[in-house]
């Protein structure tokens, strides 16, 4: 079995049709070898715990900061 283009036609019925690797299509339909290989592959996202937390740094920093000041702007009115 080969891959295939899985693609919603009408009515909501699900449509396979041939991978074309030079246009491909959202979703897949891949075979059971292939996914025990990609699930055996071990993949690893390395993420960077300094940009991790100057992020998560940053992203609180602008919700208190946007919170004050709507608090602020509220007694304004």
């Amino acid at each position: 079995m080969k891959t295939l283009c899985a693609n919603v036609g009408t009515n909501n019925y699900l449509v396979a049709s041939n991978f074309d690797p030079v246009n491909p299509c959202p979703n897949i339909l891949i075979t059971y070898e292939e996914y025990i290989r990609l699930d055996n592959s071990n993949l690893i996202f390395d993420i960077d715990s300094a940009i991790f937390a100057d992020t998560i740094g940053y992203l609180l920093l602008s919700f208190l900061s946007g919170h004050i000041i709507g608090r602020i702007v509220k007694k304004l009115k």
